[in-house]
């Protein structure tokens, strides 16, 4: 992908929404550390609204990796100048306690320990609702749902099926048939 980005010649953006939530953190971070590790430029979107569960403050961050310390200056200009009349000044105290989490040691075992715990229900559901359409009769192959990372799958089912799931049924799903496979249960 570096080598991609450098003959093309294009700014690439990481959005790590996730973090964590895939395999495990650093686990989750080794794709990104090997784009950094070859020397191009880059913008990382990182959000703990999800890792964090988080949701009202949508704390977050915009790291910016120049080449130069020139470089560096004029992407903060830039950035700057995009969030004065955006936001100006964001509230603090979600970020305080994100960093809280981080920075203590005892409070960062204990997200991480509950994060590798909604990492393994997230695939436990995964498994569930795979073997549930299947066990149920589903006309198509859905193993894809088991192999994908995230809270998040898409079934491929079009919108008059998604409409008619929930009417006759009461699911709910957008209406490109993207869930969040969080909210599957035992049930």
């Amino acid at each position: 992908m570096a080598g991609v980005a450098a003959r093309r010649r294009f700014l690439p953006l990481f959005d790590i929404a996730f973090l964590g939530l895939g395999d495990g953190i650093a686990e989750d971070l080794a794709g990104l550390r090997l784009f950094c590790g070859s020397g191009r430029e880059l913008l990382i979107a990182t959000s703990f609204s999800k890792a964090f569960i988080w949701y009202n403050e949508r704390c977050g961050a915009l790291t910016a990796v120049a080449a130069t310390d020139d470089a560096a200056q004029a992407v903060l200009s830039h950035l700057r100048a995009r969030i004065r009349p955006n936001y100006s000044n964001p509230p603090a105290h979600g970020a305080a306690i994100v960093a809280a989490i981080l920075n203590v040691p005892e409070l960062r075992i204990e997200w991480e320990r509950e994060l590798a715990s909604m990492r393994e229900r997230i695939r436990r559901m995964r498994r569930l609702l795979g073997d549930g359409l299947r066990r149920h009769g589903a006309p198509r192959d859905y193993s894809f749902v088991l192999g994908e990372k995230g809270i998040f799958t898409k079934l491929g089912l079009t919108p008059e099926q998604v409409e008619r799931l929930r009417e006759r049924h009461s699911i709910y799903m957008a209406s490109s048939s993207r869930i969040n496979v969080v909210s599957v249960t035992e049930a």
